[in-house]
């Protein structure tokens, strides 16, 4: 962790540390919130002494309905108690739950918690998992619900959940945070990890290249702005970063041609991802827009035979007035807007260069960029 987090400030970023409380069974630290609230004051307080820096957030208790004691009355308990006892010490942690296994039951429990007396004055996310219970009215159930209290959703395990699954999450879910499962783990690539270790070194697992078209590129801070399609072979994605830089995911599901129209003036780069992993290609292009025009000029730069190709590149609206600042971690938006619409055309393959201005070969002759998600970023 300590590492990671050098790393991130060095760039200007901050690691968002979520303390997790798991127990399966009759731990005596569940069954009482003060006694809950003081060992997570302990761990904050042995923290902040040890290395300088404390928890963003606390996730009151991993899975409530897979074998523990906990119900929403008793959570919204230990959110109430232990949010005052770290307040009265200087600490003001988000608060997440109830990280149900079962996504149908995310919502028994959301009421049973907000209705204890001072849990909604803490409880800043509501979280759920996906090993049950998945549908698209249980994703909209939870984003009204939230929207309702005010309060953000996150998706935070589910193994072998890949871009697909992220994609219902952010788009039904309007999630702010979404994890899989785990960084890193020595075993094989069986979707519960981004990298596996095979051979004493990190590997990416096939889930991960299509994960990091977000990853990489929506960073923390980001709020999502809505985007449509003409075409129902292509689903966008847009975020607007921290700092007003852009990405843009496209979700392709059929070979063609496709414009990109309204992103602002700036140097972009396009790269490409296959949803299996099988083929990570890119197919970027470089261009700056005239200041005082809203959409790229044609492309020059993308692969012949693509799966996705480009005219101008990307979506973005302005912020909606009046929207809610977002946290460290976020992707979701309180205020989506719509933007703008998708013809299409494509121009033949020109040496690319990288979303990070490092250029790369051209694909062999006669290959194709075969792509489900098609990344669009601003660089500068």
């Amino acid at each position: 962790m300590l590492p990671m987090r050098t790393r991130l400030a060095a760039r200007g970023e901050a690691l968002y540390v979520n303390l997790n409380y798991v127990s399966f069974g009759n731990s005596t630290a569940q069954q009482s919130a003060a006694e809950y609230a003081e060992l997570i004051l302990a761990t904050f307080q042995h923290m902040q002494s040890q290395y300088g820096f404390v928890p963003n957030a606390v996730e009151v208790i991993l899975e409530p309905d897979n074998n523990t004691i906990r119900t929403g009355t008793g959570i919204g308990g230990l959110i109430a108690t232990t949010g005052a006892r770290l307040a009265a010490a200087g600490f003001h942690p988000d608060f997440i739950a109830p990280s149900v296994m079962n996504m149908g039951n995310t919502l028994a429990y959301l009421n049973q918690i907000v209705a204890v007396p001072g849990a909604l004055t803490y409880l800043t996310d509501v979280a759920y998992h996906r090993y049950a219970g998945v549908s698209d009215a249980n994703l909209v159930g939870i984003k009204t619900r939230a929207a309702q209290l005010g309060l953000r959703t996150a998706m935070l395990e589910h193994i072998g959940s890949g871009v697909e699954d992220l994609y219902a999450d952010l788009t039904l879910g309007n999630v702010s945070a979404w994890q899989q499962y785990t960084l890193a783990y020595p075993t094989n690539d069986n979707g519960a990890q981004y990298y596996y270790i095979s051979g004493g070194r990190p590997v990416m697992g096939n889930l991960t290249h299509a994960l990091r078209q977000y990853f990489r590129y929506v960073r923390s801070g980001a709020y999502r702005v809505s985007a449509t399609s003409l075409s129902g072979s292509v689903r966008p994605v847009a975020f607007t970063n921290p700092g007003a830089g852009m990405a843009v995911v496209l979700h392709v599901d059929a070979p063609g041609t496709y414009t990109v129209g309204g992103m602002r003036v700036g140097t972009y780069g396009v790269g490409m991802a296959s949803a299996t992993g099988h083929a990570e290609r890119r197919c970027p292009m470089s261009r700056r827009l005239p200041a005082a025009r809203s959409a790229f000029p044609r492309p020059r730069v993308v692969s012949s035979r693509c799966i996705a190709c480009l005219d101008p590149p990307g979506v973005v609206a302005e912020r909606p007035r009046g929207a809610r600042a977002r946290v460290p971690g976020s992707l979701g938006a309180y205020s989506p807007m719509s933007v703008l619409d998708w013809p299409g055309s494509c121009s033949p393959h020109a040496a690319p260069l990288s979303p990070e201005g490092v250029d790369e070969p051209d694909p062999a002759p006669g290959a194709s960029c075969q792509a489900d998600e098609l990344l669009l970023s601003r660089r500068g």
